[in-house]
């Protein structure tokens, strides 16, 4: 294949192709921020050390399509998940769990569950 057979063939289907994953990298970090700004909303002011248990987080934005591509990333693995409340409540005393950990009995704790896409705080 040509240089110039490869350039076209390069145009007619990579720019479109990260056009839609960049598209898909602006969708996860709006979702990020949403799930932020509702646990925010849910909950102005957490008590000190207060522990946020947030189950259903979303990972990526999908498609996945394997073997290597993870889709764009929202709070993948939950790495994420931790600094985002930190950040956004400029408090570096807030700890945030996922599914599978349990919350220090002595410290207070809130729950929240994200279910397509709506924090919902759990009693």
């Amino acid at each position: 294949m040509g240089g110039a057979a490869f350039l076209s063939v390069w145009l007619a289907l990579g720019v479109p192709m990260m056009v839609s994953r960049g598209q898909a990298w602006v969708e996860g970090g709006d979702q990020a921020a949403s799930v932020v700004d509702a646990i925010k909303h849910a909950l102005p002011y957490p008590p000190a050390g207060v522990v946020l248990s947030v189950t259903g987080a979303p990972d990526a934005v999908l498609p996945q399509i394997p073997p290597g591509n993870s889709g764009a990333w929202v709070f993948h693995n939950g790495v994420s998940l931790e600094r985002a409340p930190q950040s956004a409540y400029r408090r570096v005393d807030l700890t945030v769990i996922g599914p599978g950990q349990t919350a220090d009995p002595a410290r207070p704790s809130v729950a929240f569950d994200v279910r397509d896409g709506i924090v919902i705080r759990v009693p």
